[in-house]
């Protein structure tokens, strides 16, 4: 391992290359090709998974940036607390770990570090120490210092960032980052929809975006209860009092249970 200094400057800066894509496309294979190659850091799901906004505005110093890592996402936990099994979700809650959907689960340890450790909650703590030391910047620069020095410490030349659906952020990545490569990995439409048809975390996100669209909230994107994310399309959609946004989790779970509980 190399040391680095803490503010994250004293690591060279290394080639920046993301693979943007729709998801269902090959793109989770072609990451664990990248982690076979020893100089090349394969970052597998590591900035989807920090939405609904991985790269936010304005300056994040060393607590505000940890907490974008580390935070957990609602929308991901609830995934866990269904039982759903997202084949991407690396990090697997069970005897002996420090994590579990109770306790909710950081976000950058869901895949990001599992694919690039057999020890990932190890890593996790080296991350989160080198993280402890930066220098206020804006998100992307902090994103940027930490892929440097995950490649230090993996020995690794190059950086590669692969995420699913990293189409919908696409424009944000290309004006934070103007010195980058991009590969647009892609695949046939439907064969993609058919894809995302069978799997449950794309099933999950159509659900929420159809209650999102239709009642201008989603039960799925909060902490047992519906968040309202959008202004309703009519004013015969007013906010819905807390009680019946408890009702509507209440009502939708079992149903998401029935419809998943059982794919594994």
């Amino acid at each position: 391992m190399t040391s680095l200094g803490m503010t994250g400057e004293a690591g060279a800066a290394r080639p920046a290359i993301f693979v943007a894509s729709t998801g269902r496309c090959g793109s989770t294979m072609l990451s664990n090709m990248l982690r076979l190659n020893p100089e090349i850091l394969s970052l597998s799901e590591f900035l989807v998974l920090l939405l609904p906004d991985p790269l936010p505005p304005g300056e994040f110093d060393a607590a505000a940036y940890w907490r974008l890592l580390s935070q957990p996402r609602p929308f991901l936990m609830r995934a866990y607390r269904l039982g759903l099994r997202v084949p991407e979700f690396l990090y697997l809650p069970g005897p002996g770990r420090r994590f579990n959907a109770a306790t909710g689960i950081p976000p950058i340890l869901i895949t990001a570090l599992p694919h690039l450790s057999d020890d990932p909650e190890e890593l996790y703590d080296e991350v989160e120490a080198f993280v402890g030391g930066l220098s206020p910047a804006s998100a992307a620069t902090q994103h940027r210092r930490l892929f440097s020095w995950l490649c230090d410490r993996f020995c690794a030349r190059v950086w590669v960032e692969r995420s699913g659906s990293s189409l919908l952020y696409l424009s944000q990545l290309a004006g934070l980052f103007p010195d980058a490569k991009f590969v647009h990995l892609y695949r046939d439409g439907r064969e993609c929809a058919y894809s995302m048809s069978r799997n449950v975390g794309y099933r999950l996100a159509t659900v929420s975006m159809m209650l999102q669209s239709r009642l201008g909230m989603t039960p799925y994107l909060g902490d047992n209860r519906a968040v309202r994310l959008v202004e309703p399309r009519s004013p015969r959609w007013p906010a819905l009092p807390q009680e019946q946004s408890r009702e509507l989790t209440r009502v939708c779970e079992p149903t998401m249970r029935r419809l998943y509980g059982g794919i594994s």
